[in-house]
C-alpha cells in the first residue's frame, strides 16, 4: 500500500468511525491527565490562533477556550463527523471538517498547531508535516505525540495486529533519530521531547490508582526509548 492509498484508507476508517463521549473514558485518566500536564507545558509563554486537529470530542478545545489569561483562539478540525458533533456539544470555538493531508487554510493562519493521537496512524506523515508547516506562521509551534520503536507498545504490535482486519490500520513506531530527521525535512525545529508511559496508554484504565503511581514512580528510571509515547514541541525554522 503506497502513501496514497493509505491516506485514502484512513479516511474511510475517519468518515466512518463511531465516535461519542465515551472516547475520552477509554483513554483512561491517567493518559488524559498526562497529555494535559505535557501540552500544558509545551502551550507555555504561546498565544494567538491555534488549530486543534484532530479536535475529537472537544477535550483541548474546552481547554484552551478556558485558558485563564484568554492567550488562544482555537479552531477544531476533524474528518469524523461523529466527533465533531460531540465537540460541537461542548465547545464553542469553530469547528472545520477537513483531512490533515489538505487542509482548506490559507498560509500563515495559525501560531500554534497541536496534533494528537493522529500521527502515528500513518507511516509517512510527511504530507501532514507540511500541510502544518504551511499554515503556520514563522515561528509557529507544533505540538504532537508518537509511538516509540522498541517500547513494550512496538514489542506488542504484532499480537495487536491479529485483531486488526485491515492492513491500514497498523500503526507506525518512530525512533528518534527518524523522527527529527523527518522534522526537520519537513522545516521543523525540535525544542523538547518528553517520554512517557511503560504501558500501552489504555491498559491503564484497567489498572488501580495504587499501581498507576508506582509505574509513574519508577517511570523515570526507564529508557527514553522504551516508553511508549513521545511528546514533541518543534518550531518552525
Amino acid at each position: 500500500m503506497d502513501d496514497r492509498e493509505w491516506a485514502v484508507s484512513k479516511r474511510r476508517d475517519w468518515a466512518q468511525k463511531e465516535s461519542t463521549s465515551t472516547y475520552e473514558t477509554k483513554m483512561g485518566w491517567h493518559a488524559r491527565r498526562v497529555d494535559t500536564e505535557v501540552y500544558g507545558e509545551y502551550l507555555k509563554g504561546e498565544s494567538g490562533r491555534v488549530l486543534d486537529l484532530p479536535c475529537g470530542t472537544g477535550r483541548f478545545l474546552r481547554q484552551l477556550e478556558t485558558d485563564q489569561d484568554q492567550r488562544f483562539r482555537p479552531v477544531g478540525a476533524d474528518y469524523s463527523l461523529s466527533m465533531m458533533t460531540v465537540a460541537q456539544s461542548t465547545a464553542a470555538s469553530p469547528l472545520v471538517r477537513c483531512d490533515g493531508f489538505f487542509l482548506p487554510f490559507q498560509p500563515e493562519t495559525f501560531d500554534v498547531v497541536l496534533c494528537t493521537r493522529l500521527v502515528f496512524h500513518y507511516h509517512a506523515p510527511h504530507g501532514l508535516f507540511d500541510n502544518f508547516r504551511r499554515v503556520l506562521r514563522p515561528g509557529g509551534l507544533l505540538a504532537f505525540d508518537s509511538l516509540n520503536r522498541w517500547s513494550l507498545r512496538h514489542i506488542l504490535a504484532g499480537s495487536f495486529d491479529l485483531f486488526r482486519p485491515k492492513h491500514g490500520k497498523q500503526l507506525w513506531f518512530a525512533s528518534f533519530e527518524e523522527m527529527h530527521d523527518l522534522l526537520a525535512d519537513s522545516g521543523f525545529q525540535v525544542e523538547q521531547r518528553t517520554s512517557r508511559f511503560m504501558l500501552p496508554t489504555r491498559a491503564y484504565r484497567f489498572l488501580p490508582r495504587f499501581l498507576i503511581r508506582f509505574l509513574a514512580s519508577v517511570e523515570p528510571v526507564v529508557p527514553d526509548s522504551r516508553r511508549v509515547l513521545s511528546y514533541w514541541k518543534a518550531r518552525k525554522v
